[in-house]
């Protein structure tokens, strides 16, 4: 089929790349003229596992556009992935998606044709069947039916595994406006599965509402799971894993993100908390469990800043582990870094260090991020593990156990 990806981004790209892979002509269009040449040079902007691989055997299939014109002309359904930031009151700002609407619309006011467009940026429910719908219908002119179709196809996907989540989900989400334009998103969807995988059609408020409340409801087993660790702490003789992993057998809950370790971060579970606790405050007040949620992950943020701050004693402290996940470079809302800026804020000498993230990446940190693990290790006495750490990573920070005391809040590395 030819499709259409508007919005080359961490997600985009590598789901374009994917397309192409699986048999499809894809366009691609990026509101950057620099990384749409960066792109037709052969070159990858995104230190995503997999995706250079990707765009380079699928480069025949590809073709970067300037317009929405060209869009429209060379494709049938249309994949839009921009960003939807979160405005001070928690909710999603639709404005990205509203303006390619438009483009996407005025072409097709002056080359009518059978069209699908997916929004798969994540969106505050009640969005497609409003303000996204009305800026298509008025700005083309034609009305949702057979021809013009919108669906809704959120991703569930993490930096540093897009590509493998994108490949083998748990189910693919599929809200839409009618089953003639499902059918369509569904065929390209499947083309690019690896595994056989539900689908679940419903409108597009219902998968609006979902996509909203997977990561509530994960956010919530990993506050939980954190709580239990302070119990446990303030107990004492209880291995926190041990207990968890027993709660875990019980179908009704299972393992998965029930392990105590440090808050819930990255770019998308902190805001679809906040996203979600501000849709219920506008009839609900200010209760609601995502509410809870977000006072939880920021009270246990400042016991584990209690934590470090009471092993200093005039030494040095270390903070290994700045992304808030493995294999990715991003920082944000990330809880190691939210340790360096508190634990340096309170005159307590502390350096970072991650192997994807380098200094200068963060002003107020400038000094602090350090590039060398054996610089790190020179310079620290207490180090904290503050994520994950992949078997790949595990040999370079095995000397810091000769010279360091290692506190690990994920208790992957002993003593």
């Amino acid at each position: 089929m030819n499709v259409s990806v508007v919005g080359l981004g961490k997600l985009g790209l590598p789901l374009l790349a994917l397309l192409a892979n699986s048999g499809h002509s894809v366009i691609g269009i990026d509101h950057s003229e620099e990384l749409l040449d960066l792109l037709r040079n052969g070159e990858c902007p995104y230190p995503e596992p997999g995706l250079f691989e990707l765009l380079k055997s699928g480069r025949d299939h590809i073709e970067y556009v300037p317009s929405f014109e060209d869009v429209v002309a060379k494709s049938e359904v249309c994949f839009v992935i921009v960003p939807t930031p979160s405005m001070e009151d928690g909710r999603f700002n639709n404005a990205a998606i509203l303006e390619v609407c438009k483009k996407i619309g005025e072409a097709l006011a002056k080359h009518p044709k059978i069209f699908t467009v997916d929004i798969v940026s994540t969106v505050m429910p009640g969005s497609c069947d409003g303000e996204i719908r009305e800026t298509l219908e008025n700005s083309s002119g034609i009305k949702f039916g057979e021809t013009l179709g919108l669906c809704y196809n959120p991703e569930f996907i993490a930096l540093g595994s897009v590509i493998r989540d994108m490949q083998y989900p748990d189910m693919q989400l599929l809200g839409a406006c009618s089953d003639i334009h499902a059918e369509r998103v569904e065929s390209v969807l499947t083309s690019i599965t690896r595994k056989e995988t539900p689908i679940r059609r419903m409108n597009l408020k219902e998968a609006e509402l979902v996509k909203i409340s997977v990561n509530n409801f994960v956010t919530m087993k990993i506050a939980f799971a954190n709580m239990l660790k302070e119990v446990a702490d303030n107990l004492g003789d209880i291995d926190i894993d041990i207990v968890t992993d027993a709660i875990g057998l019980d179908s009704r809950i299972g393992k998965k993100y029930l392990k105590a370790g440090t808050p819930f971060g990255g770019p998308c579970f902190p805001r679809d908390t906040k996203a979600l606790m501000s849709l219920m405050s506008s009839y609900k007040g200010e209760y609601s469990i995502p509410a809870t949620v977000d006072g939880a992950n920021a009270s246990y943020q400042q016991y584990l800043k209690e934590q470090v701050v009471s092993k200093s004693s005039g030494r040095s402290i270390g903070i290994l582990g700045l992304s808030y996940k493995p294999d990715t470079h991003v920082i944000e809302e990330s809880p190691g870094v939210k340790l360096l800026e508190a634990v340096n804020s309170d005159g307590i000498e502390v350096y970072g260090w991650d192997p994807l993230v380098k200094n200068g990446v963060h002003a107020n940190l400038e000094g602090l991020i350090l590039d060398s693990i054996d610089d790190f290790i020179a310079k620290t006495e207490v180090v904290f593990i503050t994520r994950p750490i992949p078997e790949v990573d595990k040999a370079k920070i095995a000397k810091l156990l000769a010279k360091n005391e290692v506190v690990d809040f994920w208790r992957q590395i002993k003593n």
